[in-house]
């Protein structure tokens, strides 16, 4: 199997991300746009195109690095994709390629350390502490030049708001900056948006679906 033979679904909006030739890839969305859809294909895409390759899913909590890692297992068996999964250390192996790929929390920076990294997928990064990326993970994805995505809704003026708009401002292109909406995922309801957005307060209804 190659990852030309994978045909997974992916949105207009998700394409054009993944399509995306930037190293680090800052993506801000409303929820439910389809985030865990996406960073799921990124990995799996990176662990069958590589031999050999480590990758990491990282989240604020660990739980939700492991809903993720569940929608790659949930991904592959849809698609018939061969793997080993280990839910003592949460990692998922691709006997294809040799490669894995493991849930990691971010809330602990003792945990996160001295691995070199292939990928890397950030999830609600915004909600992560700027010393877990710049002090412990940015160095583990600079040896191997290894592709990074961060997922997330916005979350005030933070780390992640200065990296989007460093990614957005064009200077530098290994990086590039993406921003949709919920209105953007084809699945989303309409209906349902138009009556979230007169329920709730407009600050409110801007961060999550916006």
């Amino acid at each position: 199997m190659t990852t030309q033979s994978i045909n997974f679904y992916l949105s207009p909006a998700q394409k054009k991300i993944l399509n995306s030739k930037a190293r680090f890839k800052v993506v801000r969305t409303g929820g439910q746009f389809g985030k865990s859809h996406m960073g799921a294909v990124f990995v799996i895409i990176q662990a069958l195109s590589k031999k050999h390759s480590v990758g990491w899913i990282v989240a604020p909590v660990f739980r939700q690095a492991v809903m993720l890692l569940d929608k790659v297992r949930e991904l592959c068996d849809n698609q018939n994709i061969k793997y080993d999964y280990n839910k003592t250390e949460m990692t998922i192996y691709f006997p294809l390629t040799r490669s894995k790929v493991c849930a990691m929390s971010g809330d602990d920076p003792d945990k996160i350390r001295g691995q070199t990294l292939d990928y890397l997928v950030i999830d609600e990064a915004a909600f992560l502490k700027r010393n877990i990326y710049e002090e412990h993970l940015e160095p583990m994805v600079a040896v191997r030049n290894a592709p990074v995505i961060f997922i997330s809704t916005p979350y005030g003026r933070n780390w992640y708001y200065d990296l989007y708009k460093y990614a957005d401002s064009g200077v530098d292109p290994d990086y590039e900056a993406f921003h949709f909406t919920s209105r953007d995922n084809p699945l989303m309801p309409k209906d349902f948006l138009y009556k979230v957005e007169k329920k709730v307060h407009p600050l409110k209804y801007r961060q999550e679906y916006l």
